[in-house]
């Protein structure tokens, strides 16, 4: 599926705001519209077309000793995100 339309944005937040607007159909992460779809602003529209999720990815030079704010945070990474999103390659 390949939809045309007037707005070509790479801003989630500007995306949020033409849709609560009626300006059409966004593909947005849950995070910005959660709070929408509860209070009823947004409606889930074409949910068969749904992406499978891609989840969070931590990229950096691969090292033999790897600065400590990198490994510091994937560590935190690790432990924050539950275990079924996380894919240690």
């Amino acid at each position: 599926m390949h939809p045309k339309g007037s707005i070509s944005c790479n801003n989630g937040n500007a995306l949020l705001d033409a849709t609560l607007k009626g300006m059409g159909l966004a593909q947005l992460p849950d995070y910005y519209v959660q709070p929408y779809l509860e209070s009823g602003e947004l409606i889930t529209v074409l949910d068969k077309y749904r992406e499978p999720e891609d989840g969070i990815w931590a990229v950096y030079p691969q090292r033999q000793y790897p600065s400590p704010k990198v490994t510091r945070l994937v560590e935190f990474l690790r432990q924050e995100i539950p275990k079924s999103h996380i894919s240690c390659k």
